[in-house]
């Protein structure tokens, strides 16, 4: 059964564009249960974000101080005691993304009663997984 957090969340974005406000979506779905997506509504479209679950939680209970969990192209930091802020790094620029850290919080727990950290594996069907990949899906 796939989990969307029960009401829309508020982001604000802000990178070599200037800064804008738009809402997300976040969904669950237990038969993929590493990846969290997030998808913007907004006028440019339903583009879906995937982060992997272990990520975002790690960066939730990052201190407040800033410190940034994750590497590379995408990581997260608790930049207040109320925003998780997620930065994405590309070539061509830097986007960070501010949201509200116990909405996030009360999603995750959600995810983690459905599929306990650690059970991830259980909840997969790997003979579709198999069957995905050998027909290049």
């Amino acid at each position: 059964m796939v989990a969307p957090c029960p009401q829309p969340v508020m982001i604000t974005t802000t990178g070599r564009i200037g800064e804008y406000t738009t809402l997300i979506e976040l969904i669950y779905d237990p038969s993929d249960p590493w990846a969290i997506v997030m998808i913007p509504k907004d006028k440019s479209g339903s583009v879906p974000w995937v982060f992997a679950r272990d990520l975002l939680d790690e960066g939730l209970v990052a201190r407040n101080d800033g410190e940034v969990t994750g590497e590379g192209d995408v990581v997260f930091a608790r930049t207040s005691y109320d925003v998780l802020t997620i930065t994405l790094r590309t070539p061509w620029g830097q986007a960070d993304i501010a949201m509200s850290a116990e909405v996030l919080i009360d999603f995750l727990e959600d995810t983690f009663a459905q599929v306990r950290a650690g059970e991830e594996a259980s909840m997969v069907d790997w003979n579709v997984e198999l069957s995905r990949v050998r027909s290049g899906l």
